[in-house]
């Protein structure tokens, strides 16, 4: 891991035990290694990254982390490996743990493992991003396919209506404007601004756009045979 021109920043990659679509996920094989590996790798090839964490409450997690070459500093509590518990949460908990432990750097950046297409390029150029735009906040997004204006919505009688031009004719679809949708893999912060507002979404929040088949969320074995499809194509 090196900075170069970045500001200090902790990489944080959330990995609890619980998963019901697919059984210990984080350690499921994908390409011979496991799930969490490829995340980890990434963000150790990343230039923006200079401490890396993993936060897990199980041990088998964090010692397939060390092994691939992340810190496990601690064991996330029980309240925080729950189904309720939330990203925000848990990210706010890594960070004030970090803090104390004597990390000062101003950004942070949460890398879920479910994003296991996501590269180090894509990581250092949501840096880039953040400095260009004087952002507080960029999380990688995808184009969204099909455009939310085809959605259909019923009313209380069940007849369906376009949802995405109500009242309007419907216009080509070379006039719908962009519309994209978060892919999970990419929250980079401003850490200050972060902590007092709770939220992965601040008034200076911008966009990276991610190519499809790096925008793959792995939640079902059909995610992850998918997944296993574009590594082996490349």
């Amino acid at each position: 891991m090196s900075n170069g021109s970045f500001p200090q920043t902790l990489g944080v990659i959330p990995a609890r035990s619980g998963s019901k679509g697919i059984p210990d996920k984080n350690l499921v094989d994908l390409a011979g290694r496991p799930l969490i590996a490829h995340t980890v790798e990434a963000a150790r090839a990343s230039k923006l990254v200079s401490r890396l964490m993993v936060s897990t409450d199980d041990e088998r997690i964090a010692a397939a982390a060390r092994r691939a070459g992340a810190e496990v500093p601690f064991l996330r509590s029980g309240e925080l490996a729950t189904d309720e518990a939330t990203n925000v949460e848990v990210f706010i908990d890594a960070i004030e743990r970090m803090r104390r432990e004597g990390f000062a750097g101003p950004w942070a950046v949460l890398l879920q493992p479910t994003s296991p297409l996501r590269t180090a390029e894509d990581v250092d150029n949501c840096s880039r991003l953040m400095q260009e735009r004087q952002a507080d906040v960029v999380v990688s997004v995808c184009e969204a396919e099909p455009h939310p204006w085809l959605a259909m919505q019923a009313d209380d009688e069940d007849w369906l209506h376009p949802a995405g031009f109500e009242g309007r004719a419907q216009p080509g679809r070379q006039a719908f404007p962009p519309m994209y949708y978060l892919n999970g893999a990419i929250y980079l912060v401003e850490i200050d601004s972060f902590l007092k507002r709770r939220s992965m979404y601040g008034p200076r929040t911008t966009g990276y756009l991610m190519p499809r088949e790096r925008s793959v969320d792995v939640n079902t074995p059909i995610d992850l045979q998918f997944c296993e499809f574009l590594l082996t194509q490349t």
